[in-house]
This record gives C-alpha cells, structure tokens and sequence, in this order.
C-alpha cells in the first residue's frame, strides 16, 4: 500500500488487477479459477462446498515438518519471492510491517496475502490489532489466519490472508443459525451455532480488548495454543467479528490414507469455514457427507465442548 494507506479504503480490484497484467503465472491460474468445479454437499443440519482446484496441489502437500521447513527456503521472505510479485507495504499502528501481496495460487476471485516483513514464526498472539486493523481498511474482505499447525503452508513467516466477503458462506449460515449466546456484556458478545457439525465461535465487539481477551479464554480451554486455531475477521458497521475455529488435529486420517480410502483435503480456515479444497477430482467426485462430518469430528472440536461462562 502506500503512505495514505490508513486514510483510504484498500482497493483489491486495483492492486490485483495490475498484478495479474505482469505475471502470467498468476494471471493464469486466476483465469483457471473461473473454470474450476464446485459442488454442495448437504451434511444434515448444514451444508458445505467442494472445490476442485489442481492449482493448490503445492498447499494441500506442504511438508510443514520441522525438517522440511529447515531444509526449503521461506517462499515469503521477499528474497525468494519471484521477480514478478508486486509487494505494497502496510505498516500497522502497532508498529508491526506487513507487505500485501496477490496470491499467485487462489481459491478466491480475490486472494492476498499479508506477509509480516520480517521472517518470524507464524503467530497470531500480538498481532490481533493488526488483524483487526486490516478488516476495518478492507471492508469488503475477510482476514484470516491459520495456525503454524493447522494449515499455514509457511508456519515459519507470519502471515495473514484476505478474500472476498462474500466467498465465506459461514458468515450467512452462521447469521441464519439459531445462533446461542454464550456471553453478552457491554463491550461485546460471543456465541456459538450448535447445528454446524463443528464448534465455531463467533466474537462481535466494538473492543479490541474483548477480542483479544475471548480468544486467549478459547485457547486455555480447550488446552492449545495459536498453532491450533483458525480465525477468520471482518468489519461489520461499527464492529469487528472474529469466527474462532479451536482445532484439535491437523489433517484427518483419510489424507494419509491407501489407494481408494485417501481423501487429499488438508483442512484450513476454508476448510473448517465450510469450503474443501481438492486438487483431485477423483477425491472431489466422491466426497461424501458422511466424509466431511468424519473429517470435522477428527479436526474440530464438538459444538457441545464450548466454553461454560
């Protein structure tokens, strides 16, 4: 972005846009995402998409040993990033320095990536303001953070993501639920949906405080830290809303899995959010709804685990 950047609305149709007019590798697989097969899988009391997208194969294999990452050069540091990627700096109030860059491989019509300038490890624990502080400078985007174990394809580079609004169907099912209020007070509220197969929080408040406060409550509760959660933030008029996905496993058994029991689906903030990513058709053409309320029994926890105010 540029130094006027907190007093004006980012425009991604812009940023991306000339993006894509100087990288054909980009430019191409966004072409290809117009093209790409999606389906609806009714799962009792919700419902979730899959996407077929060949182009995330790199993704759904990421080799987040310890190990493998050691061994590979970090993609996101800004010396191993190709010569075409345009990176425009955000520098938060809290003094941390991001660089907003187009993701060359999406699953949204709008896909960034923000990108900590520094190289350090993939944690959302001091970073939420700046989370918050995004949502608000894109309105029409959802930021969202996968944790270094469950779904961060660079868990050692801080970073965020942002798409489309509108392409996080969670946000509608969760404001047609029949939604239950866990805590409501003055600076904010936080519930859950219990007919979504999975537990996910949904935090609203006008306090960066609340958030902050809720999400550390979610974490000691169910016994993990920001390497296991998925959080995905808008702005809503005068408030910010922050869907908390607490995770419990990373991958469920069917990804590692032999010949026609495997399922290659890594489940990330899309993933729990109700949209799977397949780079396999075959996998894509027989997912199942008893697979994905299997999958999110391994890797989510049950709406009935929530917290007890």
């Amino acid at each position: 972005m540029n130094n006027n950047f907190k007093h004006h609305l980012f425009d991604a149709d812009f940023f991306i846009e000339g993006q894509l007019a100087q990288w054909p590798l980009a430019q191409a697989n966004y072409k290809a995402l117009s093209r790409v097969e999606q389906r609806q899988i009714d799962v009792g009391t919700y419902s979730i998409k899959v996407q077929y997208n060949p182009a995330r194969i790199r993704s759904t294999n990421a080799n987040v040993s310890q190990n493998a990452i050691a061994e590979r050069p970090c993609f996101l540091c800004q010396c191993n990033r190709p010569i075409e990627q345009i990176a425009l700096p955000f520098g938060a109030a809290s003094g941390n320095v991001y660089q907003v860059l187009v993701n060359p491989y999406p699953i949204f019509s709008q896909h960034l990536t923000i990108v900590a300038e520094s190289h350090e490890a993939q944690h959302l624990t001091g970073r939420v303001a700046d989370m918050a502080e995004l949502s608000r400078l894109m309105p029409q985007m959802a930021i969202f953070f996968n944790g270094a174990q469950c779904g961060a394809s660079a868990p050692d580079h801080m970073h965020f993501q942002a798409s489309t609004l509108e392409a996080w169907h969670i946000i509608a099912d969760f404001d047609n639920a029949k939604s239950i209020v866990l805590k409501q007070t003055t600076n904010g509220s936080t519930c859950i949906a219990p007919h979504l197969g999975r537990l996910i929080y949904k935090i609203e408040t006008e306090s960066l405080q609340y958030v902050e406060s809720e999400l550390k409550l979610i974490m000691e509760h169910h016994g993990i830290a920001d390497d296991m959660i998925n959080v995905v933030m808008y702005a809503n008029e005068a408030n910010i809303c922050a869907l908390v996905v607490p995770r419990k496993a990373f991958r469920p058994w069917q990804y590692a899995a032999q010949a026609n029991e495997q399922l290659l689906i890594s489940p990330a903030s899309a993933e729990v959010c109700g949209l799977f990513i397949t780079p396999s058709k075959e996998h894509f053409d027989k997912l199942t709804a008893a697979d994905v309320a299997s999958i999110f029994e391994q890797v989510c926890f049950s709406p009935s685990e929530h917290i007890k105010y």
